[in-house]
């Protein structure tokens, strides 16, 4: 049995163009009908991923004989959650095929294993430019004036939260009865 991996980071993405290669590559290789496959929409940066968890599993039960992915950076974007996975599958004589970059570990060939290595460098170095893209892109946006998280709890509902906890009453009523939130109560008292 082959696992077909795929993964895009946000429900905004599809699966389409990954899963159109890759199945022009099942198709191409004669293998299809002995495809398993496994999908997760989520960071590359995060490895507890149910599809991802799927696959290892199914590979640990040996019920996979190998695994293909569209890409290298499709599996993660850190080298050693990459190479973690990578070793799990070698453990398990299980081979590695990323149809996109070439890289086909189910031969033994040691040309193969640096080249993960280096392509994982570079998911890592993808990841990272990206992470301090979005923090620089955050930081502009405060010096612009834009807000991040909840908006703040009007003054009325501040004042009326006020006076019942001078009162006595308990943050759970005060809670319900203002609908604020029952941590901001907290807050509020711990101000106070």
């Amino acid at each position: 049995m082959i696992g077909v991996y795929e993964r895009v980071s946000t429900s905004k993405q599809d699966f389409l163009s990954q899963h159109e290669a890759l199945a022009q590559y099942l198709e191409r290789t004669g293998s299809m009908e002995s495809a398993r496959f496994y999908q997760d929409t989520v960071s590359g940066g995060r490895f507890d991923r149910e599809g991802l968890n799927r696959l290892m599993a199914d590979v640990s039960k040996g019920r996979i004989q190998e695994v293909l992915c569209w890409r290298l950076c499709r599996l993660g974007r850190s080298l050693s959650g990459v190479l973690q996975v990578l070793n799990h599958f070698q453990r398990h004589g299980v081979g590695f095929c990323s149809i996109s970059d070439n890289i086909d570990t189910r031969n033994q060939n040691p040309m193969a294993r640096l080249q993960i290595q280096m392509l994982g460098a570079f998911c890592e170095f993808e990841r990272e430019t990206i992470k301090s893209r979005i923090k620089v892109g955050i930081e502009a946006a405060r010096k612009r004036g834009s807000r991040f998280g909840r908006p703040p709890l009007e003054t009325g509902k501040r004042t009326k939260v006020k006076e019942l906890l001078n009162k006595g009453v308990s943050p759970a009523e005060i809670a319900r009865e203002t609908k604020v939130s029952l941590p901001t109560v907290y807050r509020i008292r711990s101000r106070s």
